[in-house]
C-alpha cells in the first residue's frame, strides 16, 4: 500500500505536500521505502523533508550518509541551474567528505557540464582553413546574429541557422544553408579533476579552453567525433570558445562535455 502511495504522490503535488506535512513520521522504518520517499521529496525540492525522512530508516535517528549524499546532490544540480556555481562548490566540497561512490561523484559533477553559451552566426564567402583572421571579422559584421544558447547542439541539416527557429532573429536574417561560421563563447565552473570534451562537426570546427587549442577539426569533412582531455587542477571559472565552418551540404554542431572518473 506504502509503494502505491508513494507513486500516487509522485504524480500529484499536492499528495505530495500531504507527504511533507503528514506523511513522514507514518513512514515505515524500511529502507527501499524510505529511500524512494527521499527521492520523491527532493524532486519536489524539499532536501530538508528529505532528511526527514531519511531518519526513518535509520535505527538511532540520524540521518545516513546515503541521504545526505542524495540531498547534496539535489543541492548542487539546482544550484547549478540558477546559476549559482560558488554555493555549488561549497555543496560539491561537502559531498566529497561523504566518501561517494564513482557513480554518485559522477552524477554530481555533470551538474557542472551545462553553461550557457553566447553564439554568433555569421554568413562567410572567406577561406577559413586559408584565412582564419578574415574569417573571425566576418562575426562583427551587421549580417552577424548573436543569441544565448543553453547549449551547443545544431542539426542544421541542408538549411542553415535560420531554419532551426531558434530566436526571431536568427530566423529573420540568420545565414542559410551553406558558406556560413558560428564562434559561440562560454565560462564554465568545473570541480578540479579530468573532463573529457566531445566535439562533432561537419564542416570544420575547434575547441579552444582557457585560449589553448584542445579540439581542432579545421577541414572539410563529414560528421565527424573527436575528444580532447582536460585537467581542471583546481574548481574554478574556464572559458571556452567553439569555432566552426561549413562550406556545403550537410551541417551540424554538437558539444559535449563529461566528467573523467580514476
Amino acid at each position: 500500500m506504502i509503494h502505491f502511495a508513494l507513486a500516487a504522490f509522485e504524480s500529484d503535488p499536492v499528495a505530495a505536500d500531504f507527504l511533507c506535512d503528514y506523511g513522514i513520521k507514518r513512514l515505515p522504518a524500511d529502507a527501499a521505502i524510505c529511500e524512494k520517499a527521499v527521492d520523491l521529496l527532493l524532486k519536489q525540492d524539499r532536501s530538508q523533508k528529505a532528511l526527514g525522512a531519511a531518519r526513518k530508516s535509520s535505527a538511532d535517528g540520524t540521518v545516513p550518509e546515503w541521504a545526505t549524499r542524495s540531498v547534496l546532490v539535489a543541492d548542487i544540480g539546482r544550484l547549478c541551474a540558477l546559476n549559482r556555481h560558488a554555493e555549488a562548490l561549497v555543496a560539491y566540497r561537502s559531498l566529497l567528505g561523504t566518501a561517494p561512490s564513482p557513480a554518485i561523484l559522477a552524477k554530481a559533477q555533470r551538474c557542472f557540464a551545462h553553461p550557457s553559451w553566447t553564439v554568433t552566426w555569421f554568413p562567410s564567402d572567406v577561406n577559413p582553413r586559408e584565412h582564419p583572421d578574415a574569417w573571425r571579422a566576418d562575426a562583427t559584421k551587421p549580417e552577424a546574429v548573436s543569441a544565448e544558447q543553453p547549449a551547443l547542439d545544431f542539426k542544421y541539416g541542408r538549411n542553415g541557422p535560420k531554419a532551426l527557429n531558434l530566436t526571431p532573429e536568427l530566423t529573420a536574417r540568420g545565414p542559410s544553408g551553406e558558406n556560413f561560421g558560428m564562434i559561440a563563447r562560454a565560462k564554465v565552473t568545473l570541480p578540479a579533476g579530468r573532463w573529457r570534451f566531445a566535439l562533432r562537426s561537419d564542416d570544420g570546427s575547434r575547441l579552444i579552453v582557457n585560449g589553448q587549442p584542445l579540439i581542432d577539426t579545421w577541414i572539410h569533412q563529414t560528421g565527424t567525433t573527436k575528444t580532447g582531455d582536460f585537467e581542471q587542477t583546481a574548481d574554478g571559472a574556464v572559458d571556452l570558445v567553439v569555432e566552426y565552418f561549413q562550406l556545403d551540404r550537410w551541417a551540424e554542431l554538437q558539444l559535449l562535455l563529461e566528467p573523467l572518473l580514476e
